[in-house]
């Protein structure tokens, strides 16, 4: 699946991720753990920052229909853009550009 800037894609949602890189932080690469396929998990709960959205589905369980909608489209605008971002940001070191 083609990997593109998302419309009003703004670099700076992704200003913890660049700071952290530029102190020299290492970000989390999956590991294809026995998982069929060359499958992987992406949310990195090993890793210190990753595609883990803390806070931002908080509400998921309690959220009605509309309510849950919302946050899955949120997430997929933030992950889409992490993507991106991951992909074409200078901060990001090309030994982790691998899309």
């Amino acid at each position: 699946m083609p990997i593109y800037e998302r419309k009003g894609y703004e670099s700076s949602q992704y200003d913890l991720y660049r700071r952290y890189l530029l102190a020299g932080g290492k970000l989390y690469t999956p590991r294809l753990k026995g998982v069929p396929n060359r499958k992987t998990d992406l949310i990195g709960s090993e890793g210190v920052l990753s595609t883990d959205l803390i806070g931002m589905n908080d509400e998921c369980l309690t959220a009605d229909a509309k309510g849950r909608q919302k946050i899955f489209d949120e997430t997929a605008t933030f992950t889409k853009g992490l993507l991106w971002f991951f992909a074409n940001d200078e901060s990001v070191p090309v030994s982790f550009q691998c899309l």
